[in-house]
C-alpha cells in the first residue's frame, strides 16, 4: 500500500511518525506546505519542511516542540547584541546549517524538491519528502481575505454570544434581567477591548501566525462546551409553606439567587417509564408563568419552561 500525506509542520511530523509505524517508510510520500517559507538573512527558510524532516529524522526537540534537539542559539544571541530587531526570528545554530545548505543548492540551480531530497537524505529518511510547489507561494493578506476572515469571526462571535445570552436569561428572574443584561453587555464588550490589548504582546512575542493560531485554538476548545451549556437544565429552589407537608403547594421560588412569591395555577403527578415526576405551573407577582418539575423522591427542582 502506498500513501501520500499532505502535511503542515509540527503536528504533521507527529502524525507521520505514527503513520510510519503502520506503513513502510519507502511507501510514504509526504507533500509539505511551503506557504510559510520566508527569506531570512538572505537564506531560504522552509519551516514546515524542516519540522517534518526533523521529526522523521529523530532530530526534533520534543520538549520545546520545535527546532533541533541539542540546539544552541549563539549566532542569534550575537546578532541580538548587534541589532535586536534583526534577531526576532529565533534561528538555532544547527537549524542555520540546514538553511545555508538549502540556499546554496537553490543558488546553484537546484529546485526546491531537489534541495529537499538532499536534506532528507542527510537525515536518513526512507520516505519521499516533497514541497507542495517548487515555485514561491507566499501568503498575502488582501482586502477579500480580510473580508472573509471578518465574516468568519462574526459567525464565531454569534456562536459564543447567543448561547451565553440564553444562559443568562434562564438564570435571572424577569424583573432583574434588564439590570443584569446592562452590566453583562458592558462587561462582554469591554472584554473585546481587553482582548485587543492582550493581542499586542501576543503579536510581539509569537508573531502574527502563532498569535492567530493560539486564538483559533481557544475558539476550537470553546466549541464543545457550548452544546453542554445549551442543553443544560436550569435549577432552582422551591420554598413550601412552613410546617407544610411535601404534597402541599409552594409559596416561593428562589431563582438566580432571588426569592419570589408565587401562586400555584396547576399541580400534577406524572409517571412514565417508571419515573415519577411532580410538576407545578406557578405564576409570579409580575405575571410571568413558569413550569417546574422534579423527579420523585429526591430529584432537584428544574425549570422546564417560562411562559409569558
Amino acid at each position: 500500500m502506498r500513501v501520500t500525506a499532505l502535511a503542515g509542520g509540527i503536528g504533521a511530523g507527529k502524525f507521520l511518525r505514527g503513520l510510519l509505524r503502520a506503513v513502510r517508510p519507502e511507501d510514504v510520500t509526504v507533500v509539505v506546505n511551503t506557504g510559510d517559507d520566508v527569506e531570512m538573512h538572505g537564506l531560504h527558510v522552509s519551516p514546515d519542511l524542516d519540522s517534518v524532516t526533523y521529526w522523521l529524522g529523530e532530530a526534533m526537540d520534543r520538549e520545546r516542540g520545535w527546532g533541533r534537539h541539542d540546539e544552541t542559539f549563539r549566532a542569534t544571541e550575537e546578532l541580538r547584541r548587534f541589532d535586536p530587531e534583526q534577531a526576532w526570528f529565533n534561528l538555532g545554530d544547527l537549524d542555520l546549517a540546514t538553511h545555508l545548505y538549502r540556499t546554496n543548492l537553490l543558488r546553484a540551480g537546484a529546485t526546491l524538491s531537489e534541495a529537499t531530497a538532499h536534506v532528507a537524505g542527510r537525515f536518513g529518511l526512507g520516505s519521499r519528502i516533497l514541497p507542495m510547489s517548487d515555485e514561491p507561494v507566499a501568503t498575502y493578506v488582501t482586502g477579500w481575505s480580510v473580508l472573509i476572515a471578518s465574516f468568519a469571526v462574526g459567525l464565531t462571535f454569534a456562536w459564543k454570544k447567543i448561547p451565553v445570552d440564553t444562559m443568562v436569561q434562564e438564570a435571572i428572574p424577569d424583573g432583574y434581567r434588564g439590570r443584569v443584561f446592562a452590566v453583562y453587555d458592558v462587561a462582554y464588550n469591554l472584554s473585546r477591548v481587553a482582548a485587543a490589548f492582550l493581542a499586542i504582546p501576543l503579536l510581539n512575542a509569537f508573531g502574527e501566525a502563532w498569535a492567530v493560531a493560539i486564538i483559533g485554538v481557544v475558539f476550537i476548545l470553546w466549541s464543545p462546551v457550548l452544546p453542554r451549556w445549551i442543553g443544560r437544565i436550569p435549577e432552582l429552589s422551591i420554598r413550601f409553606y412552613e410546617g407544610g407537608r411535601a404534597e402541599e403547594n409552594p409559596r416561593a421560588v428562589v431563582w438566580g439567587g432571588v426569592e419570589e412569591t408565587v401562586e400555584v395555577e396547576r399541580r400534577s403527578l406524572e409517571e412514565a417509564d417508571g419515573v415519577r415526576k411532580t410538576r407545578f405551573r406557578l405564576r409570579m407577582l409580575d405575571g410571568t408563568t413558569i413550569e417546574v418539575s422534579k423527579v420523585e423522591p429526591d430529584g432537584a427542582w428544574t425549570l422546564e419552561r417560562e411562559l409569558e
